[in-house]
Formats: C-alpha cells, structure tokens, sequence
C-alpha cells in the first residue's frame, strides 16, 4: 500500500535532503546569506522527512479509526439483520395456523410478502 511505501521512499529521499543540508551548511561557513525565500527553503527541505512521517502516522491512526467505526457499524447492521430473520421464522412458523379456507386469498397474499421479504433478506445476506 502507499502507506507501507513512504519509509522506503522517505529513506530515498533523506540522502537528498541530506546532501542539500550539507550544501547550505557550505554555504553558511563561506558566510553566504541566503534571501528570506532561500531560508525558507532550507527550513522547508530539512523538515520534510518529519512532517511526511507524522502525516504518514496520522493517516493511519485515521484509517485505523475508520475502520472500527465501520465495523461498529457492520456489527450493529447484521444485528438488525438477525432480529428480522428471527422475526420472519416466527412469522414462517405463525403460517401453519392457519386453517381457514376462507382466508386463502389474504394468506396467499400474506405469503408473497413473506417471499419478497425473504428475497431481500437473501440480497441483503450477500453485504454480510
């Protein structure tokens, strides 16, 4: 992952930014000054590493966050899920008293419901 990269790419990139330290530390002991905007860089360059790394530490505590937050989430979800299974067993199981003929189109009906329930309890199994 990029994450898992940035040592290896910052360890490339301190001899860079070493041998540019070692440059302006030439440069100070020639007495060189530099203008505001080369200080500015100096500083910028030297603090690189650093602030990638804590950016770096960062973005991984926020992924780690993340990610139990939607956890949490996936947990509370498939507990739902398991009430409204047990809710359409009981409701399965409610069908064999029925014994009125009299009822058949409202029980027929009250059955489709239960497939299509049952369908989108099927669809929604594939998320978990």
């Amino acid at each position: 992952s990029v994450i898992q990269s940035v040592p290896t790419t910052l360890s490339k990139l301190e001899s860079a930014i070493t041998a540019s330290m070692v440059n302006y530390d030439i440069l100070d002991s020639v007495l060189h000054k530099l203008d505001q905007q080369g200080l500015r860089l100096r500083w910028e360059v030297f603090s690189w590493p650093s602030t990638v790394r804590e950016k770096s530490r960062d973005l991984e505590i926020h992924c780690h966050r993340l990610e139990k937050t939607f956890e949490a989430q996936m947990d509370e979800a498939q507990a739902v899920f398991q009430e409204q299974i047990r809710s359409y067993i009981t409701e399965v199981d409610h069908l064999k008293t029925f014994d009125d003929l009299a009822q058949v189109s409202q029980i027929a009906e009250h059955v489709r419901q239960i497939k299509r329930d049952l369908n989108r309890a099927e669809d929604q199994a594939r998320l978990f």
